[in-house]
């Protein structure tokens, strides 16, 4: 019976140490996300700067 409870205790100790680690990743992974967002936003507003000068360019040629 002991030795059970031993058993479990170690397997308890060994799912939370899991959890940890995953929750862990989880967190990278949404700052990643984020500090992804950030470059795509800038990406756009570039994107779209260009496109406004090469508009303004066609219709002045």
């Amino acid at each position: 019976k002991k030795q059970q409870m031993a058993g479990l205790f170690t397997q308890a100790q060994s799912f939370l140490t899991q959890r940890q680690q995953l929750e862990n990743q989880y967190q990278q992974l949404v700052s990643r996300r984020s500090e992804l967002q950030k470059n795509f936003n800038a990406l756009m507003k570039k994107k779209e700067k260009i496109t406004m000068v090469l508009s303004d360019a066609y219709y002045q040629s």
